[in-house]
């Protein structure tokens, strides 16, 4: 019996393709399936019918093993990827590290050269003369603590000439190294020896020194120069020069030498200027201090200063003070030689510490304020010794105190002195120029600022670091 099986071969055609399709159950990538379903129920036996049909599917599976290949091969360059750049950042980690620690290395032997070249200058009573000026020392080595790290120290002074005198300070800087690193570190340093000699007169001028009124002194007044007399001096009298004119009720001493040493003002001011609160004189009005306190907590024209230094440059402006109360170190600078600072009327000044300056004036000054007065709260309708800045310890709101005019303390100008009306000072004056009295003045003599010399004011070998003078600065 023959069988009539149609063979039925289907095709599909996909994105311009042909495939052949084959039951999903294939196993392999091609087949031949041959379908007989089974027969209707109204299929007779012996019949043929459309139904008893073989189907032939024909299909290709894709090939998968190519793209998990290359995802795996991806994922493997990511983790290569990321594997190197942690060693990379490993190793600049590692490199940053050692480093800054060099860099530290070498700023310790930096502060370790400054320390050694103090102990140095200490121990040395001639380092002015030992060392010169802007050279490293030791020149072509260095003081090594081991094998990769090593110091030195410079020394120079602004004139270039570390001997030419005691009172210039000097700026020391020290190099380190450590490995491949090099730093620097600067320090200003000023002479702590014994005090000017300047110190040991009441009153002492650099210049020529003109007294027409009396002139009351508790110890001696000095001149550099020659000590003119229209008037008397009550006290004793020392010159370089010549003392002429009216009388001398104590020792009389002429065509003395050395001459007294006396600030300069470059070095005298370093200090105070690094440490002082600067006021702009245009905050000042009309540029005079005038009905005003002045003290280390209290400053109507700013902010105070914990040290009571406060700073004027006044531009060439004149400056003004009356009637006020200071208890502070003023320092003046940029003082027109046309336009003295003026100082008038009534006035109570004290330093801020028993050793300190009251008044620093870099160019000339003219007092005339009036010692034989008081500073009378009423009279100027003003209180002079606020919450804010209370006098020896004493503080109100009233109106009803009084005080002596009068200037506590050392008072230093750098150019000419004018007084042309009474004044009473209790401390020592200072004058680099010219001086000129014409009234009666009266100056009484206080050790404290010599035995305890301020800032500046010194002069010998031995030297200390200028506070807020830490620099650090490029290795030559």
């Amino acid at each position: 019996m023959a069988l009539n099986l149609p063979l039925k071969l289907t095709t599909r055609v996909r994105f311009g393709r042909l495939r052949l399709s084959a039951p999903p159950r294939a196993s392999t990538s091609s087949r031949l399936r041959f379908a007989a379903p089974s027969p209707s129920p109204s299929a007779t036996a012996g019949s043929s019918s459309s139904a008893n049909r073989v189907h032939v599917h024909l299909r290709r599976r894709p090939n998968r093993q190519g793209t998990i290949y290359v995802i795996v091969l991806g994922a493997a360059l990511i983790i290569s990827s990321i594997a190197l750049a942690s060693l990379h950042m490993a190793r600049v980690e590692v490199d940053g590290i050692t480093n800054a620690d060099r860099i530290a290395r070498a700023e310790l032997m930096a502060q370790s050269a400054i320390e050694f070249a103090m102990a140095n200058l200490k121990s040395n009573a001639s380092w002015r003369t030992t060392y010169i000026d802007n050279q490293q020392n030791p020149s072509a080595t260095w003081y090594s603590p081991n094998s990769s790290d090593g110091f030195k120290f410079i020394l120079h002074d602004n004139d270039g000439n570390l001997a030419d005198d005691i009172r210039d300070n000097v700026t020391l800087t020290g190099l380190g190294r450590s490995g491949d690193a090099t730093a620097a570190i600067s320090v200003r340093l000023e002479p702590t020896g014994q005090a000017l000699t300047c110190f040991n007169s009441a009153m002492t001028v650099n210049g020529n020194f003109g007294v027409s009124s009396d002139l009351t002194i508790s110890q001696m007044v000095s001149s550099n120069q020659a000590i003119n007399l229209n008037a008397g001096i009550n006290g004793d009298a020392w010159s370089t020069g010549s003392i002429s004119g009216g009388g001398v009720s104590g020792t009389k001493r002429e065509n003395q030498s050395p001459p007294r040493t006396v600030p300069d003002a470059t070095n005298t001011l370093e200090y105070y200027l690094a440490n002082g609160t600067a006021i702009d004189i245009n905050s000042i009005p009309s540029q005079t201090i005038s009905k005003q306190v002045l003290s280390a907590g209290y400053n109507p024209y700013g902010a105070a200063n914990s040290l009571g230094i406060y700073v004027i440059d006044c531009k060439s402006q004149q400056l003004t003070i009356n009637r006020s109360r200071l208890e502070c170190t003023l320092v003046i600078t940029g003082v027109s030689a046309a336009l003295p600072v003026k100082i008038s009327n009534t006035i109570h000044w004290d330093p801020p510490f028993r050793n300190f300056p009251a008044l620093i004036v870099q160019g000339n000054c003219d007092m005339s304020w009036r010692g034989e007065q008081q500073l009378d709260e009423n009279a100027d309708n003003a209180n002079y010794n606020p919450p804010a800045a209370p006098y020896k310890g004493f503080s109100d709101s009233d109106q009803t105190d009084k005080y002596a005019c009068q200037i506590k303390g050392l008072v230093y100008v750098s150019g000419n002195l004018t007084i042309s009306k009474q004044a009473n000072f209790d401390g020592i004056v200072i004058v680099g120029g010219s001086t000129s009295i014409s009234d009666k003045v009266t100056v009484s003599y206080n050790t404290t600022t010599r035995d305890y010399t301020p800032p500046g004011f010194s002069e010998g070998a031995t030297m200390r670091i200028l506070p807020t003078t830490w620099t650090r600065v490029a290795a030559p």
